[in-house]
């Protein structure tokens, strides 16, 4: 017996069969044939790019409608990159043939992580003291008298 071919058929259509077509049988030989129930299931994609997804919608015999969103990220490997995030019915859900599922999308944006800006120093730290060396605030003072003679004429 051939290897079974299997088809996406409509509710109560043949949906595989034993042999390629055209393949003759003799008079009296049987022939298994299956029906189809007109389901299928919605398939894993949450994780996969956009493309791979509506791939895998279409080969399980689904439509699809897409939802975008914009979301930033600091992963460079994810910029640029559209990845489903969520399918609604929920994938391993049993629904009917043609039927639609509505995919989450997230187009990532990559930006940066910021960095730290500088504060700015005070004045009396802009002295670097070494490891060996011992840092002395020192204040001066200086103070002036001023003497003043008294003449008497």
């Amino acid at each position: 017996m051939s290897p079974l071919r299997i088809l996406r058929a409509p509710r109560r259509a043949v949906s595989s069969v034993p042999a390629p077509p055209q393949t003759r049988q003799c008079h009296g030989e049987t022939v298994s044939v299956v029906v189809s129930s007109g389901r299928t299931t919605v398939p894993s994609v949450v994780g996969k790019t956009q493309d791979e997804a509506q791939e895998a919608i279409k080969a399980a015999g689904l439509n699809y409608n897409t939802t975008t969103n914009d979301s930033k990220t600091n992963d460079q490997s994810k910029s640029n990159r559209y990845e489903v995030t969520a399918v609604d019915p929920a994938e391993g859900q049993s629904i009917d043939l043609g039927d639609s599922v509505t995919l989450t999308v997230t187009h990532y944006v990559y930006e940066a992580a910021p960095t730290a800006s500088p504060t700015p120093a005070a004045p009396w730290s802009r002295l670097q003291a070494s490891r060996h060396s011992r840092m002395v605030a020192t204040t001066t003072t200086t103070t002036t008298r001023i003497r003043t003679r008294s003449t008497k004429r």
